[in-house]
């Protein structure tokens, strides 16, 4: 009878032990961090106690696709400028216009995977559209909106995090809202530059 019982109880406890054991292994570690919850509103500042192994995965893999956005931008920027204007003229001239569209979404939806983090999947639109519409008031060259909308999105960040630690808000929606804020703004300051100018 005893020796019954003891093997019941260790049946019983296999789940158990197993589901301990799984615990520990990488992958479950990284999908614990995955909330579905700060996918969706977002949560760069929420504290959740992440192991630091997975931590430190989850950041070298985020590194590794910030260097590929970063790179993707820096080699085929000039090459979308030129497709969005006269996408024609890019083909007759030998480039593959195709390949260059299939790059650009590749490179929006690792930029759209890093976003995530930040504002969730709800807001990532906003955080990614905002500080481009603010440049293209402004920009006049590539160059230029580049650094507008670098400008704008630090900023934005900045103040929407301060905001957010002041008033207790939810970081990433804050970040968007600031962002918002300054779009207003460049879309006003805009207008009212065109009307001085159709009144001189």
């Amino acid at each position: 009878m005893a020796a019954a019982l003891n093997a019941h109880a260790e049946i019983s406890n296999a789940p158990a032990e197993a589901r301990a054991a799984d615990d520990y292994a990488l992958p479950w570690r990284l999908l614990r961090l995955l909330n579905l919850f700060r996918m969706v509103v977002g949560g760069l500042v929420a504290r959740h106690n992440p192991d630091f192994f997975a931590a430190l995965a989850l950041g070298i893999v985020s590194g590794a696709i910030a260097a590929v956005v970063i790179g993707g931008l820096l080699l085929a920027a000039r090459a979308w400028w030129a497709i969005a204007f006269d996408a024609t003229a890019v083909a007759a001239s030998g480039a593959s216009v195709s390949a260059y569209r299939f790059m650009l979404h590749g490179i929006v939806a690792l930029a759209v995977i890093l976003c995530v983090k930040l504002s969730g999947i709800v807001l990532t639109t906003g955080l990614m559209v905002l500080p481009a519409a603010c440049a293209w008031f402004w920009g006049r060259s590539l160059g230029a909106l580049w650094a507008i909308s670098l400008g704008v999105s630090l900023t934005g960040t900045l103040v929407g995090l301060l905001a957010s630690y002041a008033y207790n808000w939810p970081s990433g929606a804050t970040v968007v809202l600031a962002l918002c804020i300054l779009f207003a703004l460049s879309a006003g300051g805009a207008w009212l530059r065109q009307s001085a100018r159709q009144r001189a």
